[in-house]
């Protein structure tokens, strides 16, 4: 293979792969919710521990459930108004500081009874 073919093969694979990528990101959709409820869980030691916080947002045609798994809690109480995006099984929420987190697990339900009292639809 000539130096020629080599870089030719190159560019190619690199414009596919610049395609593949664009093709794969997603804008999300956001909205405007209101927070249910959190539920904190947990185990663990010290310095081992596994604390997790279940959200509930209510997003008026349906309620939302995720969890993260982050030490740090997000900047919201009960009852704030929440900005959302759903993608796949992930569950964007803003902030009251504006910082974006990414919640896994996600779930919608059309009643907000069982997520109210246990954060979990």
């Amino acid at each position: 293979m000539t130096r020629t073919h080599a870089t030719y093969l190159f560019t190619l694979v690199f414009l596919c792969s610049a395609v593949m990528l664009d093709g794969t990101e997603r804008k999300l959709d956001w909205r405007k919710g209101h927070l249910l409820a959190v539920n904190v869980e947990g185990h663990g030691g010290s310095t081992r521990s596994v604390v997790w916080r279940s959200y509930c947002i209510d997003g008026g045609d349906h309620v939302y459930s995720a969890v993260s798994r982050r030490k740090a809690r997000m900047n919201l109480e009960v009852n704030d108004p929440v900005r959302f995006a759903t993608a796949g099984n992930q569950l964007y929420v803003v902030d009251r500081k504006g910082k974006t987190h990414v919640l896994k697990y996600l779930r919608r339900e059309t009643s907000a009874d069982r997520c109210a009292k246990t954060a979990v639809p």
